[in-house]
Formats: structure tokens, C-alpha cells, sequence
């Protein structure tokens, strides 16, 4: 037997509201917008300066759902290790931010750059070019669609004349910044009418009763071999060893580009392109702390003092007159007198030019030694400087442990390499 009965029922606009809604949330927004950045250099090893924060400013635009542009100012300061002077940097570049989604609470991006940096030590300026990449996120803070973003990147300044005989420099940046979009959203489009349907309803009195079949669950498991994360059939290095940071490739990391992943690098400053070993570090077959592809002599031993080009420097002056107590940087009365006869040499001879390198034994760590080294090779300099000798005749460089003279193992062989050298520039 069967039953017709017709019902008349309203569908309300709620499920097309809400479809619009969920649009809206991933809704391309195309606005410019300016970007505030603080900034923390971590500086080349070769500048020889301090690490420190930088200050800048954006505009840019979206032009797609994955390409943002901007053209951004920066500004940092640093402190140089070996005397008075700094590095004052102002830069323009050019970015290019790949997002990979556009979602608002976690958007991931790739970025690089091309721009000019023009540094100022001392009175002297020049404006090199400078290139950058990075990786960072980005994530919508409010309805008006302020974010909150950070990346790290990797900038190469092409500085060949700050100092003699470096070519560029590769500093390390960590931005956290504002995007603060200009303008008011673009209406969305109104939300559909409500509908009136009329459905017709037809009940049929079952012949048989109906099981129920209850749904049986599917579990689907992608395989991951190197447990890395990244499913094999994205994964390019799918042998990668655990705990080791990956890029979105599922491949070791490569900071500084020189084809020797980060876990591997015990050099990880080196520049892209650079020559390395299988510990990421260039080649220096004399260990006297100075790269191959820059040292002119290639001969000289690992106690030799040279200098920037790798050759050996003439020493003025025996090393057991500069000797110091252990963790000291004081000067000896004897020591002091020994340094005006120097002075005096120096008068008498206004073309020569020194280089003063202060070294200590082994007791403590290799970081502190290099700051104590550079300690007593300044304190040589300022009694020159007293003396009247002007600072661009005396070059300072500090060696740590690095050069020892004597046998460390003893009292007497540590106090030895407790010393100050001076050479004659060639």
C-alpha cells in the first residue's frame, strides 16, 4: 500500500552563507601594503665585527596567489673587533616572496632578492651589489589582515674594498616584521537568496526490512622510510639520517650553498661556489690558518706567524721581550722601554708599516684565547699610538692558541706563548 503526502519546505540561505564564508577565509587579498622589520645580523667571520641588530622598512604588492614583490631599505650598524671603526650599512633590494599557500594561519614562503649596499667605514663609502635568499612564515593576526612574519636569510654583499684581499662577504639575518596592508578589502559578493523549494516526498511501506551496515574504517599509510617526514613519493633524499634539519625537498640542509649539507659542515660560513673538503671547509694544506686559494705561499708551517696572503712576515723584535702573566694584558716596565726603542725605529722610518699579533698558551676556551690575543695586541698599539706612531701603521691581529713557540705542557713553555710578535710589512 502506498502513502503520497507533498510537503512544502523553505531552504534558508544559512548553507550558502556559510560556503561564501569559507571562500572568504582563503580569499586572495590583493592589497600593497608596507612592512616594518628588526632585524639581527649575524655577521661574516671575515668582517671581523661584532654581531648586532639592523632596522627596515617595505612596500609591496601581491601578484598572485603564490607571488608577493617588495622593494625594501635596510640599516645596520656593526662594530669592528680590531679598532674604533664600524661598518654603517644602507641597502635597497628588490624581493621576490614564493608563498606556498596562502593560509591565514600558517603560510610558509621561499624569498630572494637583488639589491646595492653601500657601507661607510670610518670616511671611506662604497656601494657594491648584494643578493639574498631566505625561508620564513606568515601568519594573519586580525580581520583587517595585519600578519606577523619571520624569516631567516643569507645575504652576500660583493665588498671588495672594506677590507684588503676579501673579495665579498656572507652575513647571516633573522627578520621578524609587520605586514600592514594599505586600503580597505574588497566587498565579497552578497550571499544567495533564500530559496523556496517545493519537495515531494513519497513514502513506500518496505517490503523487507533494511540492515543496517555499519562503515568500515580505511587507514591509508604513506611510506616514509628515512622517517623524515616527507612521504617517499615526495621525498628527494629518502636516506636522510634522523634528527638532521631538511628542506621542503626532504634533503639536509645547505646554509651557505657549498654542496656539504649543515650536519656534515664544520665550516658553514664559506660561500657558495667556494672550493671544500668533505667537512665543508676550504683546502689548507700548510695549516697556517690561511685558505689555499688566498695563500701565496703554500709552504709554510702551522707555527709560522704570516700574514693575509699566507707567506711569512719578518719579525723586528725577539718574542721573549712581550711576554704577559696568564690572563693578563698588562706591560712590564722592561717591556715598555722596549717598545719606545721600537717607537723610536719607527720615527726613523715612516714608510714601515707593522703588523702586531698577540697570542696566548692553551688553558681555557679557544673563543676566550681570541679575545685576550686581540686584547694584548691592542695594548701593544695604544703605547705606540701614545708614542705618536699614527693607527694605519700598526696592523693587529690576535691568534689565540693557534701558534705556540713552546711546549704548552709546561709552566715555563705556557708563560713562552704568552707573548706579542711584530713584523715588518712588506
Amino acid at each position: 500500500m502506498k502513502t503520497k503526502y507533498t510537503f512544502v519546505s523553505i531552504l534558508f540561505a544559512f548553507g550558502a552563507l556559510a560556503q561564501s564564508q569559507s571562500f572568504a577565509a582563503n580569499e586572495f587579498d590583493d592589497r600593497w601594503y608596507v612592512t616594518p622589520s628588526l632585524s639581527y645580523i649575524i655577521a661574516d667571520n671575515d668582517r671581523n665585527a661584532d654581531d648586532d641588530f639592523g632596522f627596515g622598512l617595505g612596500v609591496g604588492k601581491p601578484l598572485s596567489k603564490h607571488w608577493n614583490l617588495e622593494l625594501n631599505g635596510v640599516y645596520d650598524s656593526l662594530d669592528s673587533n680590531n679598532s674604533n671603526s664600524s661598518y654603517k650599512q644602507t641597502g635597497m633590494s628588490l624581493d621576490g616572496l614564493y608563498f606556498f599557500n596562502r593560509n591565514a594561519s600558517f603560510s610558509p614562503y621561499g624569498l630572494v632578492g637583488i639589491g646595492a649596499l653601500n657601507t661607510k667605514v670610518n670616511s671611506e663609502r662604497n656601494t657594491n651589489l648584494m643578493g639574498q635568499i631566505g625561508l620564513g612564515a606568515m601568519k594573519v593576526l586580525n580581520d583587517y589582515g595585519i600578519s606577523l612574519r619571520g624569516d631567516a636569510r643569507f645575504r652576500v654583499d660583493n665588498d671588495d674594498n672594506s677590507i684588503p684581499k676579501e673579495d665579498r662577504f656572507g652575513d647571516f639575518l633573522v627578520n621578524l616584521s609587520l605586514v600592514i596592508p594599505l586600503g580597505s578589502k574588497a566587498k565579497q559578493a552578497a550571499p544567495l537568496a533564500a530559496l523556496a523549494v517545493p519537495v515531494v516526498v513519497e513514502a513506500i511501506e518496505p517490503k523487507e526490512e533494511i540492515k543496517k551496515v555499519e562503515p568500515v574504517p580505511v587507514v591509508v599509510k604513506v611510506r616514509d622510510l628515512d622517517n623524515d617526514g616527507i612521504p617517499d613519493n615526495l621525498d628527494h633524499c629518502n636516506d636522510t639520517p634522523r634528527n638532521v634539519a631538511i628542506d621542503s625537498m626532504g634533503c639536509p640542509t645547505d646554509i651557505d650553498g657549498d654542496g656539504i649539507a649543515d650536519y656534515l659542515d664544520k665550516c658553514s660560513g664559506t660561500s657558495s661556489g667556494s672550493i671544500v673538503d668533505a667537512t665543508g671547509c676550504e683546502p689548507d694544506i700548510d695549516n697556517d690558518g690561511i685558505a689555499d686559494v688566498r695563500d701565496l705561499c703554500a709552504n709554510t708551517g702551522k707555527t709560522t706567524s704570516v700574514g693575509q696572503d699566507g707567506c711569512a712576515l719578518s719579525q723586528i723584535v725577539e718574542t721573549r721581550d712581550y711576554n704577559f702573566n696568564f690572563g693578563s694584558t698588562g706591560l712590564s716596565e722592561e717591556t715598555q722601554q722596549t717598545l719606545t726603542e721600537i717607537a723610536n725605529r719607527l720615527k726613523q722610518h715612516p714608510s714601515e708599516k707593522i703588523e702586531i699579533v698577540g697570542h696566548t698558551d692553551n688553558i681555557g676556551p679557544a673563543a676566550v684565547n681570541n679575545r685576550l690575543s686581540i686584547e694584548r695586541a691592542k695594548k701593544v698599539q695604544t703605547y705606540f699610538l701614545e708614542q705618536g706612531i699614527v693607527e694605519s701603521r700598526l696592523i693587529i691581529r690576535g691568534a689565540g692558541a693557534t701558534k705556540p713557540i713552546a711546549d704548552n705542557e709546561t709552566d715555563s713553555g705556557r708563560a713562552k706563548n704568552r707573548r706579542v710578535e711584530m713584523f715588518v710589512l712588506d
